[in-house]
């Protein structure tokens, strides 16, 4: 999508911040923003591990490493249809996804 507005909110050291962006693509896929970034189309604003070997091999410079950039605030939340046929994939990265919210003492499972 090109030539839409874009709020951005997101909390660093407990205080929210909203930006108003005006970029010139919009996805919901990472690997197309990752793509733009490294093809020199400008700023992208993605996951961490979409472009942690970009970081490490020094393709790329990641402008928001400390104090990190929560977009989640203190919450995760997972979203899936649990009454629908999942697959077993599905179903194995859930019940990971749950497991390590446990392990790292996150109360905040949704």
């Amino acid at each position: 999508m090109i030539g839409k507005q874009l709020r951005l909110a997101a909390c660093r050291r407990d205080a929210r911040h909203e930006l108003l962006l005006e970029p010139t693509i919009i996805s919901e896929n990472f690997l197309v923003l990752r793509q733009a970034v490294l093809a020199g189309l400008g700023i992208g604003l993605v996951s961490g591990y979409v472009a942690q070997d970009d970081v490490k091999r020094g393709a790329v410079l990641s402008a928001l490493d400390a104090p990190p950039l929560s977009v989640f605030a203190t919450h995760m939340y997972l979203l899936y249809m649990p009454n629908r046929h999942q697959t077993r994939a599905a179903a194995t990265f859930i019940d990971f996804m749950l497991e390590q919210a446990r392990v790292s003492g996150s109360g905040g499972v949704n």
